[in-house]
């Protein structure tokens, strides 16, 4: 099953608005997989210019395209969530997201 390969922890954090500011709020922290996109998936999202990953997770995760994640070390903002729930037991999320390269944590 893919869930074996859920071993990257992520924070989800999404743009919040009250009294006319703005903030990252946290969502959720969930288990995952990361790995590079390939070629074609780059050129889908025409992000030709950044390093795009896929990520794989739960399909109840509660992200969306714009939210950031954090995995402890970098950044990555969503830019799509494919809901992959016709493969039986192997139901997922899959995330795309571009790593943010200017960003790490202590």
């Amino acid at each position: 099953m893919i869930k074996r390969y859920y071993k990257t922890t992520f924070t989800i954090y999404r743009q919040n608005w009250a009294n006319e500011s703005s903030s990252l709020q946290y969502v959720v922290g969930f288990k995952g997989h990361l790995q590079q996109a390939s070629d074609e998936e780059i050129a889908n999202l025409a992000s030709i210019y950044t390093l795009t990953h896929k990520i794989w997770c739960g399909a109840t995760i509660d992200v969306q395209a714009g939210d950031r994640l954090t995995d402890g070390t970098y950044s990555y903002t969503v830019k799509s969530v494919n809901k992959k729930d016709f493969a039986g037991r192997n139901k997922h999320l899959e995330i795309m997201a571009e790593k943010d390269l200017s960003f790490t944590s202590a």
